[in-house]
């Protein structure tokens, strides 16, 4: 009783197609349909690489940060600069957001996250309580339910802003005018 040896098609076709966390079982895919077990592999190779990246990522944020801690206080961004060629100041501090967002990006992405993804995740609005002080609070709170809403510093700061706003605008129209003439 000897088991039927697996080819080298099969034995693909079998990680490809088998369940992924999430999935209730693996794809349904006819070993005999070479089309479908190689856009399979190009499939499974492009989820490989993108858990690879984001891999990578932290380990150049990871990285970056132990050479930050070696190097003077205030070189940093020479070490950069000297040595990495191509390699901005800004895509060092990236790759150092991810590292030291590792945990919350493995929790709310998961493991098959990408780097844009997680630089979405990081990027995204927080999600606190507004300021109620702020301008854009005071505005939203004064066109629910009327100036009565407001103290008196409260109006005064808000007619300030909108004020402040108004110039901005009449600016922008301005260069916006002069464009629109000239063309």
């Amino acid at each position: 009783m000897s088991a039927k040896k697996q080819t080298k098609e099969e034995a693909v076709l079998g990680g490809l197609t088998a369940a992924r966390p999430g999935q209730d079982e693996g794809l349904q895919v006819s070993a005999q349909d070479p089309i479908a077990a190689q856009i399979l592999e190009l499939h499974e190779g492009i989820f490989i690489k993108l858990q690879r990246s984001v891999r990578d990522a932290l380990l150049i944020g990871e990285l970056l940060e132990k050479k930050k801690r070696e190097v003077k206080h205030g070189n940093f961004q020479n070490w950069i600069r000297d040595n990495l060629p191509g390699f901005t100041d800004r895509t060092a501090r990236n790759y150092q957001r991810l590292y030291e967002h590792r945990h919350e990006i493995k929790e709310r992405l998961g493991e098959t996250a990408s780097i844009s993804d997680a630089y979405k995740l990081l990027n995204a609005p927080d999600q606190t309580e507004p300021d109620p002080e702020s301008p854009s609070f005071l505005l939203r709170e004064y066109l629910a339910n009327g100036k009565k809403s407001l103290s008196k510093e409260q109006r005064s700061n808000l007619k300030d802003y909108l004020q402040a706003t108004i110039e901005k605008l009449s600016k922008k129209r301005r260069d916006l005018s002069a464009i629109r003439d000239d063309l």
